[in-house]
């Protein structure tokens, strides 16, 4: 046999009363209750909006010294890797991967191209990506589902973005290069940055020459070291960005500059520019 229990039934007027005297709470609750209601606003009717930034990948800000990633964080960064919000939906989607070694070290500069999800502040312009302020030189991080990477940003724009390749003939130089040097360069050695090949050697040269040293006296020679004159003719991919041709992103080739450049089987090292085509 059940036994009927009463319910007491709560006035509105004893609600109301004690809200009135209670007004600190009224208004925490009241707070809270606006904060819901924008979030889900925001979350179900605020429009899409969706652009494109070239990322790279690194700690902190463009101006801050940071190590450089290693190589098994530049292989599980790939096209395709996506971050998803709390809701299930895609926040940021990568579209594209450039890796290059960093002067002939185990670390790479890695450059991204991803598509996000963010809201514009109509009246200022100004677009943020997770509630943070999104532009040319703001860090950014994302929590992808299989790696967690923090860049900043270099590029932005409503489209996608285009990085427009143009080949041309480069030619490197080396005074005083050891004989198994010049014997390591191989014609038809490249470097795949992840989408395209950019660096391709098409041919070398090379002139007997020898390096000096002092003798005990200081004077000249205490030791005669057989050396060769390298000189070295490749094709590379860049940018031509305000006449000048920039490789890997950030790198401008001009004459007299050293290079620094690395195939799969080699490092140019003290390589200098000579001339550019």
């Amino acid at each position: 046999m059940k036994i009927p229990v009463k319910v007491p039934k709560i006035k509105l007027s004893y609600i109301w009363k004690f809200l009135r005297q209670q007004w600190p709470i009224t208004l925490f609750l009241a707070a809270i209750a606006f904060v819901g209601v924008v979030a889900v606003y925001k979350v179900v009717f605020t429009p899409s909006v969706y652009v494109y930034a070239q990322v790279k990948v690194s700690q902190g800000f463009w101006w801050a010294s940071t190590q450089k990633p290693a190589l098994w964080l530049a292989q599980s960064i790939r096209p395709g890797t996506t971050e998803y919000s709390l809701t299930g939906k895609p926040n940021a989607e990568v579209v594209e991967v450039r890796n290059y070694p960093w002067l002939g070290s185990d670390q790479y500069e890695v450059y991204m191209l991803v598509k996000l999800k963010v809201t514009k502040n109509e009246r200022t312009g100004v677009y943020n990506f997770k509630r943070n302020a999104l532009g040319v030189g703001t860090p950014v991080d994302f929590d992808f589902s299989d790696v967690i990477v923090s860049g900043t940003v270099m590029r932005l724009s409503d489209e996608l973005i285009t990085n427009a390749f143009v080949e041309k003939t480069i030619t490197v130089e080396k005074n005083f290069a050891y004989t198994w040097e010049y014997n390591a360069i191989q014609i038809g050695d490249t470097y795949f940055d992840g989408k395209d090949t950019v660096f391709e050697i098409i041919d070398k040269k090379a002139s007997p020459t020898a390096y000096l040293t002092q003798d005990s006296r200081k004077q000249y020679p205490g030791s005669t070291d057989a050396r060769n004159h390298v000189r070295v003719t490749a094709k590379v991919k860049g940018m031509v960005e305000n006449g000048s041709f920039v490789y890997a992103f950030e790198q401008v080739l001009k004459s007299g500059r050293i290079v620094n450049i690395t195939t799969n089987n080699f490092v140019f090292t003290d390589y200098m520019l000579v001339s550019i085509q």
